[in-house]
């Protein structure tokens, strides 16, 4: 999603063309991806040029409320940003501000381009991942908060589980690209072998575990075997 952002005000989205000219650009991406909501173009004093929406326009405003001036301060250094995950009020799906910086044919900035994405093609991709059998995973932030798991009421409610080992080891150990986290009793509360690996950008991880039982079953079923024999 970032990406495709990215990519759109990089080849299409300019902020000197006429404001007719900025909004079928805009429409353009609202249409490329139908988790974006909201589409809005700022200056580069985070002053809204035009957007485009597929809400109301009173919910559109929203987008460059959300967006902090931390997030808009980082944009105008060039940084693509991704703002902390929160929750629509009415339809109780995670959202998230994506922010890319706007340059003309000679790489100077412009503007800003924000994008409200909607996430629940991550909760539907984290619910049918497989882990073996009887295995899972979630996506945790790097503060711990869960931010999709196969319970989404747990989600909903903004748990955090930095008391599971990894997801600790995660917070603690920024450097880590992937790491194996043991045994330990993981986020249902089974004894499990979890491992995680982290995004990048956003800075957040997909943990997986697998259950004990499940785990070192063939590793039980060989000793059977051998003393059998």
């Amino acid at each position: 999603k970032l990406g495709e952002l990215d990519a759109a005000a990089k080849l299409g989205i300019r902020a000197s063309v006429s404001l007719e000219e900025q909004q079928v650009s805009l429409n353009n991406l609202l249409g490329l991806d139908p988790a974006f909501r909201h589409v809005a173009l700022l200056d580069l004093q985070g002053q809204e040029l035009t957007w485009v929406s597929r809400l109301s326009k009173l919910t559109a405003g929203q987008l460059t409320e959300r967006a902090s001036n931390e997030l808009l301060s980082q944009v105008r250094q060039g940084q693509k940003q991704i703002s902390p995950v929160y929750i629509d009020d009415v339809t109780s799906e995670p959202l998230v501000v994506m922010a890319v910086p706007v340059t003309d044919i000679f790489g100077d900035l412009q503007g800003m381009l924000l994008a409200e994405v909607n996430l629940k093609f991550m909760w539907d991709l984290v619910e049918r991942l497989e882990i073996g059998e009887t295995g899972g995973a979630y996506v945790v932030d790097r503060q711990g908060n869960l931010l999709a798991f196969g319970d989404t009421s747990r989600v909903l409610r903004g748990e955090n589980v930095r008391q599971l080992r990894q997801v600790s080891e995660f917070i603690n150990s920024p450097a880590l690209t992937e790491a194996f986290a043991g045994t330990f009793e993981g986020i249902t509360g089974v004894n499990v072998v979890g491992a995680y690996a982290p995004l990048g950008m956003p800075d957040w991880a997909v943990m997986t575990e697998l259950p004990v039982s499940e785990a070192y079953r063939q590793v039980r079923q060989s000793a059977v075997v051998a003393i059998a024999g």
